[in-house]
């Protein structure tokens, strides 16, 4: 449960009470006191709330059933491998590609990857299949420089909980990843 004052709590039961003793003609005068949070509307005294969020004033967060990433985007990677180049035919940029793991297990990789990468460009992914969270801890992002021979080298990674009631239901999450990648996450959610 929140932490709400009591103070909260009090005017709460006091408009409640103010809101039952209104006839049905006062609503839309009850709508000019009442605010409706998280993008809710009032409609005859009442909040009605998007898909999502809850309660008298829309302010309590559901926890959706799944979450969907839907765009990837990074920018401002490291130019090199500490202080070799990505590549040892010569070329020193990187071509990265995105992988996601949830509690280590392996669940996606881009279809592509960004030949001869500008480690100052922004690059934006729409995966092609879908990207369907039904638990939300652990996710890693990471982003990997791609090798015709030999193993992948990592640029950078990021591990994060997609959703926390804390943080509500964000259709995007930007975050620095551990060697300061800036990194983009769209998502939707399913109720």
């Amino acid at each position: 449960m929140k932490n709400i004052s009591k103070g909260k709590i009090i005017l709460n039961i006091i408009f409640l009470l103010f809101l039952s003793s209104c006839s049905k003609d006062e609503g839309s005068e009850v709508c000019d006191l009442l605010v409706c949070y998280n993008g809710g509307g009032c409609v005859d005294g009442i909040c009605q709330c998007p898909a999502g969020y809850e309660g008298f004033n829309c302010l309590d967060v559901l926890t959706p059933k799944a979450i969907y990433v839907t765009k990837i985007q990074f920018s401002e990677f490291p130019s090199m491998k500490g202080i070799h180049p990505w590549d040892f035919n010569g070329g020193s940029k990187a071509e990265p590609f995105m992988r996601i793991s949830r509690n280590g297990i392996f669940k996606w990789d881009s279809e592509i990857s960004f030949h001869d990468a500008d480690p100052n460009g922004t690059y934006l992914i729409i995966p092609d299949t879908t990207i369907k969270f039904p638990r939300f801890d652990e996710v890693t992002f990471s982003l990997l420089d791609w090798d015709d021979i030999g193993g992948d080298d990592l640029i950078d990674t990021y591990t994060m909980d997609l959703f926390t009631k804390e943080r509500g239901l964000r259709t995007q999450l930007v975050v620095n990843m551990l060697s300061g990648t800036k990194l983009t996450v769209w998502l939707r959610h399913e109720f």
